[in-house]
């Protein structure tokens, strides 16, 4: 990130500076320019991992919500498919979840790319999110 080749920048620049004959002794300025970039690139990295971990949250939320659901219409007209008074409502049920599902999937697959971008960053500086686990597994969980 760019504040991470600041911090770089910063620490690969002398402790002291001459200026003609003059020596000026950088370190205290260095000192503080240091700590500055740490702090945004803790801020940034922060930010990075409290948005991956919302995004992955909503979908988790999503799926957690219609996984359940589909299964249990699936399984009551798999279990009785010929009741007429179950099935009609069933299907109408199990064709507004699959709307519900096509209308969240081109918003989620374009989260997974935003997020998937992320955490190859966030692992390039070695951090990790709480929710890294579900991010390997949720493209698989929501293409099923």
């Amino acid at each position: 990130s760019t504040y991470q080749s600041a911090f770089d920048n910063i620490s690969a620049c002398e402790d002291e500076a001459a200026i003609g004959w003059l020596c000026v002794d950088v370190k205290p300025v260095k000192q503080v320019l240091l700590t500055h970039a740490s702090r945004w690139v803790y801020v940034f990295t922060e930010y990075l991992i409290k948005q991956c971990n919302t995004m992955l949250g909503n979908i988790e939320d999503f799926l957690l919500e219609t996984e359940p659901q589909i299964e249990t219409l699936i399984k009551t007209l798999s279990a009785s498919p010929a009741d007429a008074a179950i099935a009609p409502s069933a299907y109408m049920q199990l064709v507004e979840l699959f709307n519900k599902v096509t209308n969240k999937q081109q918003e989620f697959d374009s989260r997974f790319g935003v997020v998937r971008k992320t955490v190859v960053l966030l692992n390039k500086y070695k951090f990790r999110m709480e929710k890294e686990d579900f991010f390997l597994a949720a493209p698989s969980r929501w293409s099923n």
